[in-house]
């Protein structure tokens, strides 16, 4: 699928720097990429189409989390309203036990 969107050609005329990838791998890391060098400028020897590849993953697995989060905060809210309710029902439960009883 990447081949459509980076054919070879572009693979051919164009590239990252090893400096690219040091600053990519650090953003999914959290570490800090550390100061430049000289070998940074090398190329990398890494495919456009490869990069393409990596970041697509990189973003579905993202997108999955994502997914998953909003589905467990969905989840606890609706927990959190029926906790909410049933402490409610107790109380009222207890109140009109207590009123009877007097």
């Amino acid at each position: 699928m990447t081949a459509v969107y980076v054919t070879q050609a572009d693979a051919a005329n164009f590239g990252v720097n090893v400096g690219f990838v040091r600053h990519y791998n650090a953003a999914f890391t959290g570490e800090p990429a550390g100061p430049s060098a000289k070998s940074d400028r090398e190329p990398a020897n890494i495919s456009l189409a490869e990069i393409a590849k990596t970041h697509a993953h990189n973003i579905s697995a993202c997108l999955q989390w994502r997914e998953q989060t909003l589905g467990l905060r969905a989840f606890y809210q609706q927990l959190q309203q029926t906790q909410q309710s049933t402490i409610a029902e107790d109380q009222r439960s207890t109140s009109s036990w207590q009123n009877s009883t007097r």
